[in-house]
C-alpha cells in the first residue's frame, strides 16, 4: 500500500514538474513572438534622453538602433567605428540605447565621443521596459529602420560597418 501510495506520489510531481515546464516554455514563446511585433515598429520604443524625458523616435529618415553597455569592448568597437565614418550615416538618426544608469551612460559618451553630432543621441532604457519590447537583447545588437519606422534588419553582437551600411 505504502509502495503504491509513493509511485503515486512520484508520478503526480513528475506530471506537475511536466506541465510546468510544458508552460515556461509556451509562456516563453508568446513573450518572444510579441517582442518580435513590437519591434517591427520604431514608436513603440520606450527611450529616455539624458533629462529622463520620454523620447518619440518618429522620423522620416532611415534610423539604426544600437543597444550597447559601457564596458563592452564590441560595444566600444562597433560605436567607434559610427563615429569614425558618421559622413557615411549624415541621412541617418543613430540612437544608441543602453540600459545602464543615465549618470553612466552621460559620462561615457562625454569621454568618448563629440557632442556636435545632431543625428547621433545616445539614451537609456529601463532594463525591464527592454525586456518587454525586444526579449533578450545581445550587448551590441543593432536594429535598422527604413523612413517609414518599419524594421529592415536586426544583427546580434558584433556586427562589421559594411554590412550595416549595406541596409541602409
Amino acid at each position: 500500500m505504502i509502495k503504491n501510495s509513493l509511485l503515486l506520489l512520484l508520478v503526480s510531481a513528475l506530471l506537475c514538474g511536466t506541465s510546468f515546464m510544458i508552460y515556461l516554455i509556451i509562456e516563453r514563446i508568446s513573450h518572444k513572438r510579441s517582442t518580435r511585433q513590437g519591434l517591427q515598429n520604431l514608436d513603440n520604443f520606450p527611450l529616455f534622453d539624458f533629462d529622463s524625458a520620454r523620447l518619440n523616435l518618429s522620423s522620416n529618415r532611415k534610423t539604426i538602433v544600437v543597444y550597447f553597455d559601457s564596458g563592452c569592448d564590441h560595444c566600444q568597437y562597433e560605436l567607434d567605428q559610427i563615429f569614425i565614418n558618421r559622413n557615411s550615416f549624415k541621412d541617418t538618426d543613430i540612437i544608441l540605447m543602453s540600459s545602464e544608469l543615465i549618470s553612466t551612460i552621460k559620462r561615457f559618451a562625454e569621454r568618448n565621443y563629440p557632442r556636435d553630432l545632431a543625428n547621433i543621441r545616445f539614451t537609456k532604457i529601463n532594463q525591464d521596459e527592454a525586456y518587454e519590447t525586444f526579449g533578450s537583447l545581445a550587448v551590441p545588437q543593432i536594429f535598422i529602420y527604413g523612413t517609414d519606422g518599419i524594421l529592415i534588419r536586426e544583427f546580434k553582437g558584433e556586427t562589421k560597418l559594411d554590412l550595416v551600411l549595406k541596409y541602409l
